[in-house]
């Protein structure tokens, strides 16, 4: 009886091994297809993200028969008009610094939050970097979705957080929520900041026809202004939060930046909070040049850098927007930045 009943054979141990050897085989074909699927529909996001902002700059410009201005601020050899975009009640001649996103919050529905600016700083009359809402909650820390590219990775881990950086909690200006998107300032002749935010802004600039991008602090731009074609020149372009790789910056040029939608908190030395690219990038046409192309080295203060494989999403001052390759030529990126040089460049 029991020599009749058929035994079930089992799995060797060699048998097993090969099992386990070929799923692993088949998941790691299949781990890269999945991850390239997800980084594609978080590039396309990002494009889509491009996309609002681009349609609320032209809605902006529609209402104001001009575009957002780069940077909000005070007079001064930085500036490139002789007045503010928004003057403070108390001095005309003055004003706070104001990034572009903020303009355009109403338009990207947003408007309780430009509200909450507006009122916390007496009417765009006194700092508005620590203030808070009704609730108690820090207005400037609000995660903006449309200004946050989800394949970014942050410091934290989190780039969707608002920044945890210790110089800017000592500081006494709390935390300030990033952004992946700044303003396009054009080209210049120095890496070295003030020096190119001189070129790239100072009205007294002589290459200012050839240096100077869409935006700029105090700019007020029409599309008139944009003598090279509105499809043929950036207004916004994608910025990475990776760190500069050159190793002799100093540390606090190393500290990766990306950049933050509400402005520049002065006197606070925190990644994208101390200086005045934390809304606007540029490219050094003649110092250090491929330093400033797509990803490069200099990204943290350039116009085009990402964690998408191969590239960075930007838009044009017609509101199309492009994944740009990072083998662009350096110099037809470099007239893609300028909005008036004669160089009529086409989207490559």
């Amino acid at each position: 009886m029991v020599n009749s009943i058929a035994r079930q054979r089992a799995f060797t141990l060699i048998e097993l091994l090969v099992v386990i050897a070929i799923i692993g085989i088949l998941v790691a074909m299949t781990l890269p297809a999945v991850q390239n699927v997800r980084e594609a529909a978080r590039r396309t996001t990002c494009l889509n993200n491009m996309r609002q902002i681009s349609l609320a700059a032209q809605n902006f410009e529609s209402a104001h028969a001009r575009l957002p201005t780069g940077m909000n601020g005070p007079v001064g050899w930085l500036s490139r008009t002789n007045r503010p975009v928004t003057p403070k009640p108390s001095n005309a001649n003055s004003g706070l610094y104001i990034g572009w996103p903020v303009y355009l919050l109403p338009f990207v529905e947003q408007q309780n939050i430009h509200d909450e600016l507006q009122q916390a700083s007496n009417g765009w009359d006194t700092p508005f970097g620590a203030s808070v809402n009704s609730s108690g909650e820090l207005i400037v820390a609000n995660v903006i979705p449309v200004f946050v590219c989800n394949s970014d990775v942050s410091v934290d881990g989190n780039f969707s957080e608002p920044y945890t950086d210790p110089a800017a909690t000592s500081g006494g200006l709390g935390l300030h929520s990033k952004s992946n998107y700044v303003g396009c300032m054009g080209v210049n002749a120095s890496v070295y900041s003030p020096w190119f935010m001189g070129s790239l802004n100072g009205s007294s600039n002589p290459h200012k026809r050839t240096d100077w991008g869409i935006m700029g602090i105090n700019s007020r731009t029409e599309l008139r202004d944009i003598g090279d074609g509105l499809s043929n020149v950036m207004i916004f372009g994608e910025r990475s939060s990776a760190e500069n790789t050159l190793s002799w910056l100093p540390p606090h040029e190393r500290i990766p930046r990306g950049a933050i939608w509400s402005g520049w908190s002065p006197g606070c030395n925190a990644p994208g909070h101390g200086n005045l690219v934390s809304v606007l990038g540029c490219v050094s046409r003649r110092a250090l040049p491929t330093a400033f192309t797509v990803n490069g080295s200099w990204s943290s203060t350039g116009v085009a850098s990402s964690f998408h494989p191969g590239g960075a999403n930007v838009a044009m001052a017609d509101g199309s927007v492009h994944f740009l390759n990072e083998n662009i030529g350096f110099y037809t990126f470099c007239d893609l930045n300028v909005m008036d040089d004669g160089a009529t460049t086409p989207w490559p």
